[in-house]
């Protein structure tokens, strides 16, 4: 959807007919990379710790058929583009056994 929509106003090249275009990077499944990435780049500093708290961030596989999200991440991100995670906090649902 959102290829199109910016291919039709111009933002990337109208002729590409491919499923996935080379001038798109899907960030679905890096989710609070992306909240840490948009607030870093507007901030204006050359280097900052970020924390990302949400809900339900980006879904990860825990095995045996769970699924876990991302509930709390911690950055460092410095220019020109490099992001590296410290910290991520899961959370799942229901019971979980702690060893």
């Amino acid at each position: 959807m959102y290829t199109g929509f910016a291919r039709k106003i111009g933002l990337i090249d109208q002729k590409f007919n491919g499923k996935e275009h080379p001038q798109v990077k899907d960030m679905g499944m890096i989710h609070h990379e992306l909240h840490a990435a948009c607030a870093f780049y507007n901030s204006g500093f050359e280097e900052a710790a970020c924390v990302v708290v949400d809900g339900a961030g980006t879904f990860v596989p825990l095995g045996d058929n769970a699924i876990g999200w991302e509930l709390e991440s911690i950055f460092h991100a410095e220019y020109p583009a490099n992001i590296t995670t410290k910290y991520k906090h899961i959370g799942v649902r229901g019971p979980q056994l702690v060893y």
